[in-house]
Formats: structure tokens, sequence, C-alpha cells
């Protein structure tokens, strides 16, 4: 039986389960997870520290799957104001009463949950540091019981975690969020989905996507053209490669970006998508337009790199001994200047959120 009480001031005393010892340091601890211990007439599960004993305990928590938790009725009301009010109902006052279940003593209340959400629940009702979320199994179980038991301090966990594991599979914790009404997360996930190609989202098999409408997968892909469309227009914009040079500091040198100096290859007029053209030479259209594209395919900040627009330049501009003393500079400031750019753009630009589709 999971010993799960609420007060940090209580001595465990009375315990008589074993300790184990630290390798590292020799001293000993008790376990963070519950251990079996036989008795010669019960099996029960104790909870370790700081966990309560038996001894204040007034009720039995039982998961569907028959687990059960010794808890504290006041801890889990302060925590829970759905519990709160399932206490505040009248009571059975002694055991033997009709449709009332007791066990040693205390009154046995059955909940819908699996001792698996339970085991994680019940951790944000009592005084102790919160469980660690790493996995979308747990975040979920989490959801549902926070907002069945009105546990906001657990929901707020919940979320942020979903956020963090966006950052490894965004798909899935897109269509998490989405089913759950969280646009906040849905909106982080769908910016880190901009990492991957459109292929790998498309073709995604997370099982989470069949708890969305297609509507709502449709708003992701709607997203991502979007930001594409936004960050490869402005990218492949002459005025804000104007714009570039007024923030260019001084020791990048010179006031002339190396694509336009008449020193080395021709200079050719390029014309961007708004019909504006300017002279530059040839390696720098490569590059653009190489840059333009891959941002296309993923949009977002990362795909940025000083050492591709060099490559090009010394692939294409014949290594001219003019440029070569400020084109890493350059090239440098230019591609950082073009970073933040991307993610300014893609700040811009909003998610579709349908609250109704939940």
């Amino acid at each position: 039986m999971d010993d799960v009480c609420g007060s940090s001031g209580a001595r465990l005393a009375f315990w008589s389960r074993p300790r184990g010892t630290s390798r590292r340091t020799g001293q000993a601890f008790y376990p963070l997870s519950a251990t079996t211990v036989s008795s010669p007439n019960t099996e029960e599960l104790l909870a370790p520290p700081p966990f309560q004993g038996v001894a204040l305990a007034d009720i039995i928590l039982r998961s569907s799957d028959g687990r059960e938790y010794r808890m504290c009725k006041a801890t889990l009301a302060q925590a829970s104001p759905v519990f709160a009010d399932m206490f505040s109902l009248p009571q059975p006052q002694e055991p033997g009463t009709a449709g009332n279940e007791w066990k040693l003593g205390l009154p046995v209340l059955v909940l819908t949950e699996s001792a698996k959400e339970l085991d994680v629940i019940l951790q944000f009702c009592i005084p102790r540091t919160p469980p660690a979320l790493s996995d979308f199994t747990t975040v979920v179980h989490v959801l549902e019981s926070a907002r069945k038991y009105q546990t906001d301090w657990a929901l707020d966990s919940a979320r942020a975690a979903l956020v963090r594991l966006a950052e490894d599979n965004s798909v899935k914790a897109y269509a998490i969020a989405y089913r759950y009404g969280l646009e906040n997360e849905a909106c982080e996930a769908a910016r880190f989905s901009l990492r991957l190609s459109l292929d790998a989202v498309i073709n995604n098999e997370t099982e989470e996507l069949r708890d969305i409408s297609a509507k709502a997968f449709q708003d992701l892909l709607v997203y991502r053209r979007s930001c594409a469309s936004a960050v490869t227009n402005h990218i492949s914009s002459w005025d804000w490669v104007e714009a570039c040079r007024e923030c260019m500091p001084s020791a990048v040198e010179s006031s002339i970006w190396v694509w336009e100096r008449n020193c080395c290859g021709n200079l050719v007029m390029q014309t961007d998508h708004t019909g504006r053209g300017i002279l530059a030479k040839e390696w720098w259209r490569r590059y653009i337009k190489n840059l333009v594209e891959k941002l296309k395919a993923c949009t977002w900040e990362g795909t940025v790199r000083s050492e591709e627009a060099l490559e090009h330049y010394i692939r294409y501009s014949g290594g001219c001994g003019i440029c070569r003393p400020t084109v890493v500079g350059q090239m440098a400031h230019f591609t950082w200047r073009t970073q933040l750019e991307v993610v300014r753009q893609i700040t811009e630009t909003s998610l579709v959120f349908d609250s109704s589709l939940e």
C-alpha cells in the first residue's frame, strides 16, 4: 500500500523497510520509488521519505487497477478543489456502513485513474519537489489528471515539459497541445516543426495525430508555408540587404559589400522578387539562391551558416586577393543579421489556432 500523506513535520521512526547505500558517498538512502515488502497478513507498498506513514493517513485512494495510497484528506483538499468538494460531503463515520468500503480502519475512495497516473499526479498534491516529466506519456497523464482535479501547478509543469519535449518531436507535441487546447504550446511546437522538412512532417506516424482533426493538421501546414514565404521573400529582398549595410560594425571594414566590389569577376544585374535590381557578383547570386531554397525546406535560423557563404565565395570568386581580407568578417556579420531576421519573420507569423477543434 502506498503511504503518500502530505505533512512535512512528521518523523518516520516506525518504518522498518531496509535502506540502501550510496556507492558514491557510502551514505544510507531510501529509494525514490515504492518498494514491495511482505508481512504475514498483507503485502503493502510503502512510499519513501518525504512521504508520511500510516499514522497520519485518514483515507485510502485506490486506483482503477487496485493499487492503494494512504493519504491525508487535508493535504489533498489543499492541493485540489475537487478533492476539497469530495471531502466536504458527509462521510461514513464507521466501518460497515452500507455501500462504503473500509480497510485497516480507513475509508476507501476508488478513483478512475490507473496506478501509473496516480503515481505522478499525487506527487503534485504533497509538499515535495514535483516529479520530472521527461516523456510524453507522463505529460499526458498529468494533463488529464490536472484538468480533472484542477491542480493548476501540475498543469503548468506539464505545459512546460511539453515545450521541452517539442524540440525532439515537434509533431507529437503539436498534436497533444492541440488536443488539450494549449495554444501557446501548440505554437511553440509548430515553430520547432520548422526545422523539419515538409516530407518529415507529412509522413510523421505519431499516433497522437489521430486525436486531432484534419483541419488542425492543415493549420500546421499553412503556418509552415506562411513562415517560409515571409522569410524567403524578406531575405531575398535588396531593401533588406541595404538596411543591413547601415548596421555594419566598423570592425567589418568598408561600407561596400564584397559582392558589390568591381575587383574580381563581372558584376551582373541581380533582380529580387519585387523587381528591384542591384549589381552583384555571380558567387553572391548563387549563394542567395541556394540559401532561399534551403530556407523554404527548413525555415529556421539554424539553416543560415556563414560557412556556406564562404564556400560559395571560395568556389566561384577565383580567390580574389582584394576581397579576401574582408570577406570573412562581412559574411559573419551578414549571416548573423540574417539569422536575426529569420527569427523576427517567424515571430511575426501566427499559427491559426481554433480552440473549437480540440
